[in-house]
């Protein structure tokens, strides 16, 4: 009767302890009470009901709103299942199906409903409360500087800082008597701190250049970076104190001189295509390295700077730059490491390889990676950056893919995500890549029939080839782009174009994405059998006209032409994008400079005034009258400093040059005209969609 609400800290089978003093509220021993929850039941008057102005795209509990229309309050009620159990969410005690219900992850251990492991530290929540005690919002419970995870792998406290896993110290020259056991007493070699190591070490490696192959062992992790007076592991500055690990190989058929890394299981066979391996490598982390060398003229699919062979999603690659390899830069076969906020560049053929094939698969992450200058020498089909093999499923995030020579992503993969990322300024070259190279595409989609790939939030743009899709090339089913840009590439048929087998059937989506600019087709179905769906799609300015449809043999432009002709067409609209691009824009003014030992080309602007360094990363079209992409490294108050020789583009001093910006402007005809087809709940940049009346 009198409304008196209270947190409960504990119970038991018949009672309650709840926070402050109550006794007023209950002098008798028959006052009523009840549970307080404030989601929403089936028939409330406040689901479906609201309006979309400013509501935000999660409720309380993190589930995605609406579901359905808006409803009123904390809650979007609906019939949502996230785990996927026999219960839906609303009446789902344990949402995420990890042992604690979810009452108990809200108001004791603070922890998520919808993630067992809320700390990402690969213990589930109820391991943390309930079997290790420790807490599952910290990956360090105790501030030592040592994963939770690792200590409990090497016996260690995870919750006593004063417990602490063993260090082995090296530095490029040994110290003291060269033990390991301190910096003064450092080793003067990586490998044979490895094979000192027991489960749950790690190994500090100071700032120098290690000329040495090393092959990984379960449960070590390795950190570089140091300046070799560290006590604690986030002191450490792997961009500053620079620890490079260097090999080239001497002996060509030496199996371990052409890998600089070597984080493989070998404890059965070292036959790559003997099924009776079952050992997997775990538990290792390789983090702050310079990666240089390895692999050899001509290599082989074990050929690489590192080489990736039986190990599951334990295994890291962090904060890592991999480069100069004579083959690729990693090379990932049956395994699942994750990469990780690395730089993987000029190697010589591609920079990341997934090999797979039949009972062999790799299941991997690349995440918040940049991805460039590979495929010097053409890697496998002519691929540059990221090429996946048959029966593999990847997820790519947060990651750029620029200026490679060859397609830039080539996929063959079983299931393939690319999420908040950049394939832009890939270039193929027929003269190098043959074939190849008059395929051109800054991705290619293939696969066995029922492989799928889905792009989310991603910009394909300013790939350049001879011939065929200069931005996406398809042979295979099951391809979605959901919120994407595809724009200013440069080929003869089309930014989109399904790839050989001309009675191949497959269905591909697009969803909200703006196809622009693109020289040639937007969009070409290339033969019978292909259709692509689209959903609230843009086009605008492709050079061939947007769409042809073969069935027809027509040439549609416009949206009323698309929408009026194709069935599989709803919701196609007209207008001009208005991306940013263009509005730093002006003309040379001098003769472009290329530095072959750097593979960079500076272009001058006497007139411009830009802000030294601020340009770092940006695209730029250097020549808009040819549509020639390339991302900046380097800029001062009149020069941009861009990646491989684009002299040609630079024959009279004078050419008009644009920086590339796709984020778009107002009154751009793709603001609120998309739809909610599989729309994400943000955008490339992490903000909120929708972000007014409607999908962007």
């Amino acid at each position: 009767m009198q409304n008196g609400q209270a947190l409960i800290l504990a119970n038991t089978a018949t009672t309650l302890t709840v926070i402050g003093d109550f006794y007023t509220l209950a002098p008798g021993d028959d006052e009523h009470y009840e549970l307080i929850d404030y989601h929403l039941r089936p028939g409330s008057a406040a689901t479906d009901t609201a309006t979309g102005t400013g509501a935000p795209t999660t409720d309380y509990d993190g589930e995605a709103r609406p579901l359905g229309l808006y409803d009123i309050g904390v809650d979007e009620w609906g019939y949502g299942n996230w785990d996927g159990d026999a219960l839906m969410d609303y009446s789902d005690p344990d949402n995420d199906n990890d042992g604690l219900s979810d009452v108990d992850e809200l108001t004791v251990y603070f922890t998520d409903t919808l993630d067992t492991d809320s700390d990402d530290d690969l213990l589930s929540d109820w391991e943390e409360v309930h079997t290790h005690l420790t807490d599952p919002n910290n990956w360090d419970s105790d501030g030592d500087g040592w994963d939770d995870r690792f200590e409990i792998n090497a016996g260690t406290n995870p919750n006593s800082g004063a417990d602490m896993p063993l260090v082995i110290y090296v530095k490029p020259t040994a110290v003291g008597i060269g033990d390991g056991s301190h910096w003064e007493n450092a080793l003067g070699v990586i490998q044979a701190a490895i094979d000192t190591a027991g489960p749950g070490a790690q190994i500090w490696v100071a700032q120098g250049i290690y000329n040495e192959s090393i092959a990984f062992k379960s449960d070590v992790a390795m950190y570089g970076g140091f300046d070799g007076t560290e006590t604690q592991r986030d002191q450490r500055d792997y961009v500053n104190h620079v620890t490079t690990i260097y090999t080239y190989a001497s002996d060509l058929n030496n199996e371990i001189a052409i890998k600089v890394v070597l984080m493989a299981d070998y404890t059965l066979t070292a036959d790559q295509t003997d099924g009776g391996r079952t050992v997997m490598l775990t538990d290792t982390v390789l983090d702050g390295f310079s990666i240089t060398g390895g692999g050899r003229y001509g290599g082989n699919t074990d050929s690489a700077g590192i080489y990736i062979n039986g190990t599951d999603a334990s295994n890291r690659i962090e904060n890592c730059i991999i480069s100069g390899s004579h083959h690729a830069g990693i090379n990932q076969y049956y395994s699942s490491t994750t990469i990780n906020n690395c730089i993987i560049r000029k190697n010589n053929a591609e920079g990341i390889v997934y090999y797979g094939a039949q009972t062999y698969e790799s299941n991997g992450i690349i995440s918040n990676c940049i991805v460039t200058e590979n495929g010097g020498d053409g890697g496998v089909y002519g691929t540059g950056g990221i090429l996946i093999g048959t029966n593999n499923v990847v997820t790519i995030i947060n990651t750029t893919i620029n200026n490679n020579r060859g397609i830039g992503l080539n996929s063959a993969a079983t299931g393939l995500t690319v999420i908040d990322s950049t394939i832009s300024s890939n270039i193929m070259d027929f003269e190098r890549f043959g074939f190849y190279g008059s395929e051109n595409f800054g991705v290619f989609i293939g696969g066995v029939p029922g492989s799928t790939a889905e792009f989310i939030n991603c910009t394909i743009s300013g790939n350049k080839g001879r011939w065929a899709a200069g931005g996406v090339g398809i042979w295979g089913t099951g391809t979605t782009f959901t919120n994407c840009t595809i724009s200013d590439n440069n080929s003869l048929v089309a930014g989109l174009h399904p790839m050989d087998d001309y009675n191949r059937i497959f269905e591909a989506e697009l969803n909200n994405c703006i196809i622009s600019g693109n020289k040639g087709l937007g969009i070409s179905e290339g033969g019978v059998n292909r259709n692509f769906n689209l959903n609230g799609c843009l086009f605008y300015n492709n050079s061939g006209g947007d769409y042809y449809d073969f069935d027809t043999n027509q040439i549609l432009t416009g949206a009323q032409s698309i929408n009026d002709t194709l069935v599989e067409a709803v919701g196609t609209v007209d207008g001009e994008p208005r991306f940013l691009s263009g509005y730093l824009k002006g003309r040379w003014t001098a003769l472009p400079v290329y530095d072959a030992a750097l593979n960079r080309t500076t272009f001058t602007d006497g007139l411009a005034s830009f802000e030294p360094g601020g340009l770092v990363g940006r695209q730029i079209d250097v020549d808009t009258a040819q549509k020639e992409h390339s991302f900046i490294v380097a800029n001062t108050a009149t020069t941009i400093v861009v990646v491989h020789d684009l002299t040609t583009l630079g024959l009279l001093g004078n050419e008009a040059y644009a920086l590339i910006d796709y984020h778009v402007r107002s009154g751009s005809g793709a603001i609120d005209h998309g739809v909610d087809v599989g729309a994400p709940a943000i955008d490339f940049d992490g903000e909120a969609r929708p972000a007014g009346l409607g999908i962007d």
